[in-house]
């Protein structure tokens, strides 16, 4: 789940009242110029005009509003860079100037809750996020419209995280109103649209809802190509959408080519060791997995979780996701005692990160099970596929990986001599992959799933 709104809040940060006078001129001439620049992809210069523009700010008073906006930027701009820990503390000095100066409910008050909430999700504190996000919704509804583009931005991100959460339809719900709002604004205000169209295609994907999600996301690459070139970080992570729906009808070789075109983009707008990169290595990796290439698949994992637990943490969503892929890669070569321990360190992980109720979790739960049934611990397979279902029978009913934990489970029921309630298992899965026009039911887990 890999979310900046680079080009929203840009846009609405850059719409703030300036200051007159000499001071003014030149903090309003720092600021645009970052604000070119980074739209260009070039933070770090971007970074660099920011903080002239922080000198001039200062001007004005320490606390002034001047300061937490442009301490918004700048914390924005490490947001955007992966650098957490530096935007956490930089939003922790911006958000109570904002407050202080212009009150606790104003609009540039609910553009920091977005960067602050935003930055919650990337380190994986999902229920401090939804609080600081909900905040920033409500803020925007009632002093900037129900129908702005501040609204839109904090909808936008909230839906994100419901999307990273697994929290399907409630991610949908916030992107159709998000979508309905893009398509309403004025010309100038288009970056809105192009992230509302992705993440809504990507939502209908986890639905299995392919037919509505192919036009919405081959709109949202032709505005991501029409406003930032081919280039861009917002044109990968379409890419990264229309990977997904290849994978679903099969097209793994497709798959692959466009997520190494993300990856690509990433690596060079922001660098080989980042979130987003880390998520296209696990993608592609995933893609390697399904082809059977399993020691490129492996390499491609393991560089994904070691960039994950130096930037993100032991305990992030897409550390668990790394180390449980990386461990069925081992199980599908039947190398049960390398997988185990990685299956077990990623449940923890992810039950630190994201809690029991999660389809991250139920995916490591259906892996460690396929482990223990072919290490002959059949009682513990059971109950570990019981869990994953509970789960999965309410986030992602009659999705993939649905279908593959009651595949997994009808194999342990075999081992366990029921007979008749693995076959009913069975012709539920089988139904399922049917309808998502899948080939085979593998006993895996397909990780894109729940990205």
């Amino acid at each position: 789940m890999k979310f900046v709104l680079k080009a929203v809040m840009v846009l609405v940060a850059g719409s703030v009242s300036l200051p007159g006078g000499d001071s003014g001129v030149d903090w309003r001439a720092a600021i645009e110029q970052a604000d070119r620049l980074r739209r260009s992809g070039a933070l770090d210069k971007a970074l660099r005009h920011y903080t002239v523009a922080l000198e001039l700010a200062r001007t004005f008073g320490e606390e002034s509003s001047y300061v937490g906006v442009t301490l918004d930027l700048i914390a924005s701009v490490y947001l955007e860079s992966g650098r957490y820990g530096e935007a956490e503390a930089t939003l922790a000095r911006a958000l109570p100037i904002l407050e202080s100066s212009l009150g606790p409910d104003h609009p540039k008050v609910a553009i920091c809750l977005v960067d602050l909430g935003q930055n919650q999700r990337h380190q994986g504190r999902y229920v401090a996020a939804q609080v600081t996000l909900g905040r920033a919704v409500a803020i925007s509804d009632k002093r900037s419209g129900p129908n702005s583009i501040e609204t839109g931005t904090a909808l936008l991100a909230l839906g994100v995280l419901y999307l990273e959460m697994g929290r399907f339809a409630e991610a949908v719900v916030s992107f159709r109103r998000t979508l309905t709002i893009a398509e309403m604004l004025e010309a100038g205000q288009e970056p809105l649209l192009g992230p509302v169209l992705r993440y809504l295609g990507e939502a209908y994907i986890q639905q299995g809802r392919i037919q509505q999600a192919e036009p919405l996301l081959r709109r949202a690459l032709r505005v991501a190509i029409s406003l930032y070139g081919a280039s861009h970080s917002q044109v990968a992570s379409v890419e990264c959408a229309l990977a997904l729906l290849e994978i679903r009808r099969g097209q793994t070789r497709n798959a692959e080519q466009r997520w190494r075109s993300a990856l690509a983009i990433y690596e060079t707008v922001m660098g080989p060791r980042n979130r987003e990169v880390a998520g296209v290595l696990l993608q592609l990796a995933d893609v390697l997995r399904i082809e059977k290439r399993y020691r490129e698949g492996a390499t491609l994992a393991l560089r994904s979780v070691t960039i994950a637990q130096t930037t993100l943490g032991e305990n992030h969503l897409f550390t668990s996701q790394g180390l449980g892929l990386l461990a069925n890669i081992y199980v599908e070569q039947g190398q049960y005692s390398e997988a185990e321990p990685l299956c077990r360190r990623g449940l923890a992980s992810a039950l630190q990160s994201v809690g029991e109720d999660h389809i991250a979790t139920a995916y490591l739960l259906t892996a460690l099970a396929t482990v223990r049934r072919n290490q002959k611990d059949f009682v513990e397979a059971s109950a570990l596929c019981q869990r994953a279902l509970r789960v999965e029978e309410v986030m992602v009913p009659g999705g993939m990986q649905h279908a593959a934990t009651l595949a997994e489970y009808a194999r342990v029921l075999r081992c366990l001599n029921h007979k008749r309630q693995a076959a009913e298992l069975e012709k539920r899965a089988n139904d399922i992959m049917t309808r998502s026009h899948a080939n085979v039911i593998t006993g895996t887990v397909d990780v894109s799933d729940f990205r």
